[in-house]
């Protein structure tokens, strides 16, 4: 019976994988909807009590947006550049097909590099003399305050565009994934890895 079981789940994977991502789209659009309401619900209370620097619901859609094609750009800049160094010195060079596999995926590499020690460096900063930033991660405060106030917490300057600009490299990582990238058999497992993070990513924030 088992053995019958997970025979069908190897056999039927990309199948089950693909109706679960347009199943989690669909939750994620639900759950979009009601993340919109409590934003709209939450910036009228905080009119009323005054409070004045709730995040700015139309700096939510084109900071995502313009950091998405800000990154393609530099991905494919950077593609451009790295790919033919990475070509010539790339192993097995009898066969071109494996070189270029594999100079596109020291770019891509790279390319993460580059994103990731940038947004690191990025979120430090921003991070570094905060109320919420505790000793052992190099700064002077404590993870308890992030609940001060809560739902009212007072906004880190800077701290809404870093997570934009984040939600934007998942976006264009998505976007490369679904219309660029050759498809590979984990295709449905990354489109589910991605609409649920770009869920996560888009509640949040709001």
């Amino acid at each position: 019976m088992i053995g019958n079981v997970i025979k069908y789940l190897k056999n039927n994977s990309q199948e089950i994988f693909k109706y679960t991502a347009y199943a989690v789209v669909v939750c994620m659009l639900y759950y979009i909807k009601i993340s919109v309401e409590i934003y709209n619900l939450t910036n009228q209370l905080s009119a009323q009590k005054g409070i004045t620097d709730m995040p700015d619901f139309s700096k939510i859609f084109w900071i995502p947006i313009a950091s998405a094609f800000a990154l393609f750009a530099f991905k494919r800049q950077l593609y451009n550049i790295t790919v033919p160094c990475f070509i010539q010195i790339a192993k097995d060079q009898h066969d071109q097909q494996m070189v270029e596999e594999r100079a596109n995926k020291s770019a891509l590499a790279l390319y993460k590099l580059c994103v990731y020690m940038g947004t690191s460096m990025w979120g430090y900063i921003i991070l570094k003399d905060s109320e919420i930033m505790p000793w052992f991660m190099g700064g002077s405060g404590s993870l308890v305050n992030c609940f001060t106030n809560l739902p009212y917490q007072t906004q880190i300057p800077g701290l809404i565009e870093f997570s934009l600009f984040q939600m934007g490299y998942f976006i264009e990582d998505i976007i490369n994934h679904v219309f660029f990238k050759e498809r590979s058999s984990d295709f449905w497992e990354m489109n589910l890895h991605h609409f649920i993070t770009l869920t996560l990513y888009g509640g949040m924030i709001l």
